[in-house]
C-alpha cells in the first residue's frame, strides 16, 4: 500500500511534512536544521496537523521523536520488506515510545533496485500526501527541493517560515593525536587488555532511539554520543556490550586489543565509508590475567573458508586475517563472547584511559579505578 488516502481514519485530520535533506550524521542541538525542526513540528501540533514522518534517515527521525515526545497523531512510513525485515510497527513503537492508539503506519512497496532507492519513493509519496509542507534545511539542487517546486505547482501548501540556509557539515568528534603530546602511560612494559570506544552515529546499545534524539534535542554545542560521553555511558550502565556488528556468525563480542595505547594510536583512521573513526583514544584497560580469568581471549586470525571447521566455542573468536588487501592482524585483537560486566573486574585490575587531562575529573567520579590520560594535550 502506497496511498495514504484508504484510511478514513488516517485522514481525520490534516497531515503536516517537515522536511529535511541530508544532515550530518552527529546533529547537536545548536543546529539551525535541529531547533528549526523543533520549532515546525511544535508548530505542526498546535495547528492540529497529524504529523507525517518516517525513518531511516534521522531527519525523519528527529521528527518522529518529537511528535512522539509530545504525543501526536502521526502516519508512519516503513521502508519496504526486502530493504530491512527488522523495521516492524512493533518495534518502532517500542523504540520511540510510541502510542500505538495514535500512530498509523504504511509501508512503502516500491523499493528500487538499490537499498536506498526506497528513500526517493517515500519523499515522493509523503510529499504528494501531505496537505502542508515545512520545508526547513532543504538543499535547493536537490531531489527533495524539485519535489517541493513540484508541490508548489499543484497549489498545495508549502510554509516557509521555518527555513534555514542548506549547510552540509561534516562534523568530526575526534582529532588525530600529536604524537609528541603522548604521555608515557605504558611505563616499562603494558600488560593490560584495552577496549577502546568511538563517537557513535545512533543509540548506545542499552539505549531507545527516543533517549538518542531526547540527548540531540537537549543538547547544546557538544554531541551528545561523543567517544568521552560513550565512556561515561560504559561506566555509569557498568556493562560493555557485545556486538554483531561485521561479526561473522553474528555472535555478540566485546573487542579488545594488547597493543599499548601509544601503539593503537598509530592504527586510529577514518573510516570514510562508514563516516567515523575506527576507534578513539577513550578506553578501558584490564589487566591481562584478569582478563583471560573473565573469559577475554586472543581472535583467531583464519581465512574465510577455515571458519566453517572450526570448534563451535571457537567461532566467536575468528577474524578474516584479510585476503583482499587489508591486514588485521596488527590490531592484536582479543574478545569477550557477550557482555562484560565491569563488576566481575577488580578496580585495581582496571584503568581508565581518556585523552586529556582535563577529562580526569570527568570520569573519575563514576569509578573506583585509576583514570589516566594519553596525552598532555590542554
Amino acid at each position: 500500500m502506497n496511498s495514504l488516502s484508504e484510511s478514513s481514519d488516517q485522514r481525520r485530520k490534516k497531515t503536516a511534512l517537515i522536511l529535511n535533506s541530508r544532515q550530518t550524521k552527529q546533529p547537536i542541538g545548536a543546529d539551525p536544521w535541529v531547533r528549526n525542526t523543533v520549532a515546525a513540528v511544535e508548530h505542526a501540533i498546535q495547528s492540529e496537523f497529524t504529523i507525517l514522518t518516517s525513518v531511516g534517515m534521522n531527519t525523519y527521525e528527529l521528527v518522529l521523536y518529537l511528535a512522539s515526545r509530545s504525543g501526536a497523531r502521526m502516519i508512519v512510513l516503513l521502508p519496504p520488506a526486502s530493504v530491512s525485515d527488522n523495521v516492524t510497527a512493533a518495534e518502532i513503537i517500542r523504540d520511540f515510545h510510541l502510542d500505538p492508539r495514535r500512530c498509523s503506519f504504511v509501508p512503502i512497496t516500491d523499493a528500487g533496485k538499490r537499498p536506498k532507492d526506497w528513500w526517493i519513493e517515500r519523499d515522493s509519496i509523503a510529499i504528494r500526501a501531505a496537505d502542508i509542507i515545512l520545508p526547513v534545511s532543504v538543499n535547493p539542487d536537490g531531489t527533495l527541493a524539485r519535489l517541493i517546486r513540484l508541490h508548489k505547482k499543484a497549489e498545495a501548501a508549502v510554509d516557509e517560515s521555518f527555513s534555514s540556509p542548506y549547510d552540509l557539515h561534516r562534523r568530526g568528534t575526534y582529532l588525530p593525536i600529536d604524537p609528541s603530546t603522548i604521555s608515557p602511560i605504558d611505563g616499562k612494559t603494558w600488560n593490560s587488555l584495552t577496549h577502546w570506544t568511538r563517537s557513535l552515529s545512533g543509540p548506545w546499545p542499552d539505549e531507545t532511539k527516543y533517549d538518542f534524539y531526547r540527548s540531540v534535542a537537549e543538547s547544546d554545542e557538544v554531541y551528545s554520543h561523543s567517544a568521552l560521553a560513550t565512556l561515561e555511558n560504559i561506566l555509569r550502565s557498568g556493562v560493555l556490550c557485545g556486538s554483531a556488528q561485521k561479526i561473522r556468525g553474528e555472535f555478540k563480542v566485546v573487542p579488545f586489543t594488547d597493543l599499548s595505547p601509544c601503539e593503537a594510536v598509530k592504527l586510529m583512521r577514518w573510516r570514510a565509508r562508514f563516516v567515523r573513526w575506527n576507534f578513539e583514544p577513550y578506553g578501558i584497560a584490564v589487566d591481562r590475567d584478569c582478563a583471560r580469568s573473565i573469559g577475554i581471549r586472543p581472535v583467531i586470525y583464519a581465512r574465510p573458508a577455515d571458519h566453517a571447521n572450526l570448534p563451535d566455542e571457537d567461532k566467536p573468536y575468528f577474524q578474516n586475517m584479510g585476503e583482499r588487501g587489508g591486514d588485521w592482524k596488527p590490531e592484536r585483537e582479543w574478545r569477550y563472547h557477550g557482555d562484560v560486566r565491569l563488576s566481575a573486574i577488580p578496580a585495581s585490575k582496571m584503568k581508565i584511559i581518556v585523552r586529556r587531562p582535563s577529562e580526569i575529573d570527568q570520569i573519575q567520579h563514576l569509578t573506583s579505578s585509576e583514570v589516566i590520560s594519553l596525552t598532555t594535550e590542554p
